[in-house]
């Protein structure tokens, strides 16, 4: 199938979907095959947004996306001079806790 159209976001060209990940076992860091399943659907759909916070899972969230995304063969960013058009580059967004409610904070 054709994948959807990018539409422009700063310097960015992203999908009109993100993927968010607030839903993935944060109960594990890598590993997960159906986060790597999810992961894989996503884009194949024509996903290149990632959506994820250090709250989520206290940063077991992000490393998780890391570990499906490289297992996918996909990268996090872009190739200096790209647009986010080549298909195996994701943007993501993240966030993170205000302090004194960031895990760690003192």
């Amino acid at each position: 199938g054709t994948k959807p159209k990018l539409i422009e976001l700063g310097t960015l060209k992203v999908s009109k979907m993100g993927f968010g990940t607030l839903n993935l076992p944060l109960d594990k860091t890598q590993g997960d095959d159906n986060t790597l399943q999810v992961v894989q659907a996503a884009h194949e759909a024509g996903v290149n947004l990632i959506d994820t916070a250090e709250a989520y899972g206290f940063g077991a969230s992000e490393k998780l996306t890391r570990w499906a995304v490289e297992k996918a063969g996909l990268k996090i960013g872009q190739t200096s001079g790209s647009t986010m058009e080549n298909d195996k580059e994701l943007a993501v967004a993240t966030k993170f806790a205000p302090v004194p409610w960031r895990p760690g904070a003192e």
